[in-house]
């Protein structure tokens, strides 16, 4: 049986093919991630687990950075620097390992591993994840340019499947990629959201006053001319 701290010691050991690609090992909690960083954007391979027993692991999913995105993002909330899109893992859960299969972990992104053996059947599925989606993945948003027009291309509702959600930042994010991409249309979404945001800014509605508190910390970048 395996423990959450044998469990992280075999990751490093298991994925050091990963460290031979220039990704770094970083943990914070229960979430792992392997990130390639560049002077202008990261790469990003990461997951979640748990202990209960055995080790249940989750969120297996590709991320990537626009620097110039994010830092500004980061100096309205205040917090670590995100990842600006991603993609889940879409594979198939090796027969060696415990699918989980109910309404709040998908099989297709959730399983048990109990022993050494199945950390590394769980890299070599990694392998497989960077190999045959993480790295299309990367290449075909090479650009934020190439991100404005996937969301041009998508329904709105779809737009959530591709940008980073946390700490409310998606639509932030995606009025700061659509401004540096010089959208035609950034102007009319700006006014009609930040109006809205008022409006519950204005009966502290959370968590959308708090939204607004973060809108506000970027006046000066939003107003500005480009």
């Amino acid at each position: 049986m395996i423990d959450s701290k044998m469990f992280s010691s075999e990751v490093e050991e298991s994925f050091k093919w990963l460290t031979d690609l220039d990704f770094q090992f970083r943990q914070l909690d229960t979430n792992i991630v392997f990130e390639r960083i560049k002077s202008d954007e990261a790469f990003a391979i990461g997951f979640s687990w748990s202990e209960y027993n055995r080790i249940h692991l989750y969120g297996l999913t590709a991320y990537k950075r626009f620097n110039s995105i994010e830092n500004i993002i980061h100096v309205a909330t205040e917090k670590p620097v995100d990842y600006t899109i991603k993609h889940h893992w879409k594979g198939d859960v090796p027969d060696e390992l415990e699918r989980i299969s109910d309404q709040s972990h998908p099989a297709t992104n959730s399983f048990f591993l109990e022993n050494k053996s199945q950390v590394e059947v769980f890299s070599d599925m990694v392998k497989n994840f960077l190999h045959h989606e993480a790295n299309d993945f990367f290449e075909q948003f090479e650009t934020i340019h190439d991100v404005l027009k996937w969301l041009k291309a998508h329904e709105v509702k779809q737009h959530a499947e591709l940008l980073v959600q946390n700490n409310n930042t998606g639509m932030l994010r995606k009025l700061i990629l659509m401004k540096e991409g010089h959208c035609e249309d950034f102007e009319d979404l700006f006014q009609r959201y930040v109006g809205f945001l008022k409006e519950k800014y204005a009966t502290k509605e959370s968590p959308y006053s708090e939204m607004y508190e973060v809108f506000s910390k970027l006046d000066d970048y939003f107003i500005h001319p480009d």
